[in-house]
Parts: structure tokens; sequence; C-alpha cells
């Protein structure tokens, strides 16, 4: 697979990718603050078990799309006007 293929794959599959990068996020996060309750006892919300991760994945999601554009609108690229 090319690397204009698996930027057109991330361009017709946004909500995917995004899920994905937030449940990557969402296990880390969780498996994190479990450990930290463990070892030291400190609880946390379960609004901050949910944002945490939305505070990680968005940045990452925001630049998976900028590459994907930046493919796909690269000198001899046929799907230039998909936007």
């Amino acid at each position: 697979m090319t690397e204009q293929q698996r930027a057109a794959y991330f361009r017709e599959q946004p909500g995917l990718w995004f899920f994905a990068l937030y449940a990557g996020a969402f296990l880390g996060c969780a498996v994190a603050n479990d450990v930290l309750q463990w070892v030291s006892g400190i609880a946390t919300s379960r609004f901050q078990g949910y944002v945490l991760p939305l505070v990680i994945t968005l940045p990452l999601w925001l630049g998976l799309r900028g590459w994907a554009r930046r493919t796909a609108a690269s000198p001899g690229n046929e799907r230039l006007d998909e936007s």
C-alpha cells in the first residue's frame, strides 16, 4: 500500500480513525488511572477519565487529517480535487 493509498483511506474514514485513536488513548488512560489509584490511593473523577483521552486524541487526529490532505494534494496524485 502506497502512502497516497493510506492517505486516501484515512480521508474516506475519518470517524473510524478518530474512534480507534480514542479507544487506544482511553484504554491507556484507564490503565494508568487504575495503577495510580492502586499505588497511591488517589482517585480520579469519571469526567477526567473521558476528557483526558479526548485531549490526547484530538491533536493526533488533526495531525493525521493534515497529513492525509497534504499527501492527497501532492504532485502526481490523481485525487486532487476531493476536499
